[in-house]
């Protein structure tokens, strides 16, 4: 009798040479490099992103930003004008020793030899509109998240209202704190990724009684508010 055919081999006449073995790896598709969105001036510093271990860094050669801040990721410029391709908007989650740690949606696509630079701070100001500094007093109203047991985690703080904020300080459950930069803007219903480490015990408090409920107290320019936190397994 011919040996049994194995599950997912095709079957061959008798006496022919069985075919090779299928690799399920090289049979998945290959996913395409990212391509850029559009080109866009760009007149600022620019600082050129690595790939180590899965993540995203960048050397900041003295430069001074702060975690939270938003970044453009780039190309390099095209034929020596100001003009470079656009692939979209990161993060800094954590600066160490004059390194970054880029935040940035599938990493592993983007293709090699990109930079990042900080966004445009004029037009940013534009963007705010009628809820600039003199807004105050307005419901913050989103969510935030961190790995369970985990403080160094990244923490996600969702915006939902429908205007920006800055200028923020965050609060966690725990009561340790950080004030994000004052270059950074948590956009309108987007996510803004902060390193869990750059969090602060605060002296000499407590978690109030909101805090103890597992909600994050958010306070920013254009007003405040308590967020829930939700603790991922």
């Amino acid at each position: 009798a011919p040996p049994p055919v194995a599950p997912g081999q095709p079957r061959v006449a008798e006496g022919a040479p069985p075919p090779p073995p299928v690799d399920d790896a090289k049979a998945a598709p290959k996913r395409e490099p990212m391509k850029p969105f559009n080109a866009v001036p760009v007149t600022g510093a620019t600082w050129a992103l690595t790939r180590r271990d899965d993540s995203l860094f960048a050397s900041l050669s003295g430069a001074d930003l702060a975690v939270g801040t938003a970044l453009k990721v780039v190309g390099p410029a095209k034929g020596g004008s100001k003009e470079r391709d656009f692939y979209g908007v990161a993060s800094v989650v954590e600066v160490k020793a004059g390194e970054a740690r880029i935040l940035f949606d599938e990493p592993d696509l983007l293709p090699d030899g990109l930079f990042v630079t900080a966004e445009d701070e004029r037009a940013r100001d534009k963007e705010k509109g009628p809820y600039g500094k003199g807004a105050h007093g307005l419901t913050l109203v989103g969510s935030l998240q961190q790995r369970a047991g985990d403080s160094s985690a990244d923490v996600a703080l969702k915006n939902a209202t429908d205007f920006d904020w800055s200028h923020c300080e965050v609060k966690l459950p725990d009561n340790r704190a950080l004030k994000l930069g004052a270059s950074v803007v948590v956009k309108s219903g987007a996510t803004q990724w902060i390193s869990g480490s750059a969090f602060k015990a605060t002296r000499g408090g407590h978690p109030d009684a909101k805090q103890q409920e597992g909600f994050a107290y958010v306070r920013c320019s254009e007003g405040d508010g308590y967020l829930k936190a939700a603790q991922l397994p």
